[in-house]
């Protein structure tokens, strides 16, 4: 039998990353002056993110590199639009630091300046931070993360949908969330069935926010209508269908996907799925 390796597709090179692994969670391109910049998270330590010149794509070169405070925390999603760049930040045990995300100035787009750091962390036992986010039309943030306010019922069900208004890129601001029927202490329906976590894995913004969830093997997805405008955000549960759905794939909300210019946002369940 024989294996193939690449189809339609050549390798012009690669670069260790100065032996900081696990490239690629997160990725951005920025053009400017006639130079390609590419921006890629580290999924795992010692490394949050680094910065590359890739305007020839046979000779890359890292020009920037952004080591973790420590090693019980990743900075594995990263997103870009204009001159503001965000990165994650994600805690191994729940209380941990930092766990929110950074927001950069990248106007020299190889020397990228902090503005602020919306902060998500908790003196608790579920808040860890932010696990993905999109930066897709320059002013919302989407994130999956946990949030010290939100108790969930499961110790693993504590990431849901967050959307946050970056205006004023120093001074962010949640203006809309989400999160499964149930998955919260104090909700009204009851607590989730599942053998694998039912918090939400990711989403993205474009009216209609699909919504992935995982329960006993059979999935569920939720179909939320949102409203975006320069003042504010709101969305509501508008459908919930059962769905056939893989009995190993979880459906804790660790990413979301914008669809178009509209308001539409697809989240992913853990291990698969839309």
């Amino acid at each position: 039998m024989t294996v193939r390796i690449a189809h339609n597709l050549k390798l012009l090179a690669q670069h260790t990353a100065g032996g900081a692994p696990n490239l690629g969670e997160g990725m951005a391109m920025k053009i400017k002056d006639g130079r390609r910049y590419l921006y890629i998270a580290h999924e795992h330590g010692p490394a949050a993110f680094s910065i590359f010149d890739v305007t020839e794509p046979s000779d890359p070169k890292m020009l920037f590199q952004k080591p973790l405070p420590h090693s019980r925390v990743r900075a594995n999603s990263l997103a870009m639009r204009g001159d503001i760049l965000l990165m994650a930040y994600q805690a191994y045990d729940p209380g941990g630091k930092p766990a929110g995300f950074q927001i950069y100035d990248i106007s020299k787009p190889a020397d990228p300046r902090e503005l602020t750091f919306y902060d998500l962390s908790g003196n608790d036992s579920h808040s860890v931070g932010v696990h993905y986010l999109s930066f897709m039309d320059g002013r919302y943030a989407h994130i999956c993360a946990s949030h010290p306010d939100f108790v969930p019922n499961h110790k693993d069900d504590n990431q849901f949908y967050q959307i946050i208004d970056l205006a004023n890129p120093s001074k962010p601001t949640e203006v809309g969330r989400w999160w499964l029927p149930g998955q919260r202490k104090g909700d009204q329906s009851p607590p989730l069935e599942h053998h694998v976590a039912p918090a939400i894995h990711f989403g993205m913004r474009p009216p209609t926010v699909c919504s992935a969830s995982k329960s006993r093997g059979v999935g569920r997805l939720e179909i939320i209508t949102g409203f975006v405008s320069s003042r504010r955000s709101t969305i509501q549960q508008r459908l919930g269908q059962s769905t056939p759905w893989s009995p190993v794939a979880s459906s804790v909300t660790t990413s979301r996907s914008r669809l178009n210019s509209g308001s539409t946002v697809c989240v992913k369940p853990g291990n698969g799925g839309w």
